[in-house]
Formats: C-alpha cells, sequence, structure tokens
C-alpha cells in the first residue's frame, strides 16, 4: 500500500516539476487538457477545489497522509467576486469588461457565453459586489466598447474583443502588482 502511495506522490511531484516553468494559463490549459483526455473533467472546474488531498487519489490511503498538495493553480478563479478581487477594475467600463471575460472563460460551463448583455451587467456586478452603473446597464456597454474593449454583435449584444481580453488577463494584474513602483518612479522624477 505505502508503495501505491510513494507512486501516487512521486506523479504529483512530476506534474508539478513539469508545470512550474507555465504561466498561469499554460498550467490552466495543460492540466484541463489532461484530465478530460483521462475521464477527470472536473479538475480546474469552478466549484471544485484545485488542491488534491493524496486520500483523494487512492482511496485506500490511510488518513495521516491526508496533508494538501497543491497542483501549481494558486491564483485558480471560481467565482465573479475572486475575479474581481485579483484584478481591482477601477470603472464600470473596465468591471464590464471583466464580466465579459468571466463569462468567456471562466464561468460555470451551462452559463459560459461569448456574448455579453445588459441583464448580464445586472447579474454579475451585484455578485461580484461592484457598484451598479448610475445610467442603465446598456450606457455602461456601449462606454466599454467605445473604450475599446468590446465589440458590437447585435442590438443590445456585446463581445469581448482582443484588446479587453489583453485589459483584464494581463494588464489589470500587472497595475495591481506595478501600482506602487509606478508611483515611486514618478515621485523621484520631481
Amino acid at each position: 500500500m505505502q508503495e501505491k502511495i510513494d507512486s501516487e506522490l512521486n506523479a504529483i511531484n512530476n506534474i508539478i516539476k513539469s508545470l512550474e516553468s507555465l504561466d498561469e494559463a499554460a498550467k490552466k490549459r495543460v492540466l484541463s487538457y489532461v484530465s478530460e483526455r483521462l475521464g477527470l473533467n472536473t479538475l480546474g472546474k469552478p466549484g471544485f477545489s484545485n488542491e488534491v488531498k493524496p486520500s483523494q487519489i487512492n482511496q485506500n490511503a490511510p488518513t495521516g497522509q491526508d496533508q494538501i498538495i497543491n497542483l501549481g493553480l494558486k491564483d485558480s478563479v471560481v467565482d465573479i467576486r475572486t475575479l474581481k478581487d485579483q484584478k481591482s477594475p477601477k470603472t464600470a467600463t473596465q468591471m464590464a469588461a471583466l464580466v465579459a471575460f468571466y463569462l468567456q472563460e471562466y464561468s460555470p460551463e451551462n452559463e459560459r457565453k461569448e456574448i455579453i448583455k445588459p441583464q448580464d451587467i445586472t447579474k454579475y456586478f451585484k455578485q461580484a459586489n461592484y457598484p451598479l452603473p448610475k445610467g442603465r446597464p446598456i450606457v455602461t456597454l456601449v462606454n466599454a466598447k467605445n473604450a475599446g474593449y468590446l465589440e458590437s454583435v447585435g442590438e443590445s449584444a456585446f463581445k469581448l474583443n482582443p484588446v479587453g481580453y489583453n485589459l483584464i488577463a494581463h494588464q489589470l494584474s500587472e497595475e495591481k502588482s506595478s501600482g506602487n513602483s509606478k508611483r515611486q518612479h514618478r515621485a523621484k522624477k520631481k
């Protein structure tokens, strides 16, 4: 029995070593593909933990081996509020792009979609605990389109474009982590 546990832990270590050099998005793609290929389609899905206990891998493992092993998805997103907290959008237009990104990339499979509509603004702003826009939700979507984050795909329907995707996937997280250094750099210039 100990041999089986050791081989499972070795497999986990090999997976972690293989994924360490990849960025977060690549890690998710690799794990998603492998889990689907092996018929383990719950890995990385919203509502499921990305942490696996050895006893979950081997149902016969002793309870003393129940330490948690993280598979490298430290910033995994499970809901819109978590994504909003990670990315810290500064405006309602950025938040609209974030909602479109969430619906396209992270929402549960049965809610996943490419198109964002005014009713999505109200629903997901509330779920994210983000202040509702002062005007009608359609105005927020039009403003996000005018800011270059969305494109119109029909009456009251919008789609995240590459600029909006890059804003949420890369720029907002960078702004959050490098915000202090920019301020310090400006202060030094003066």
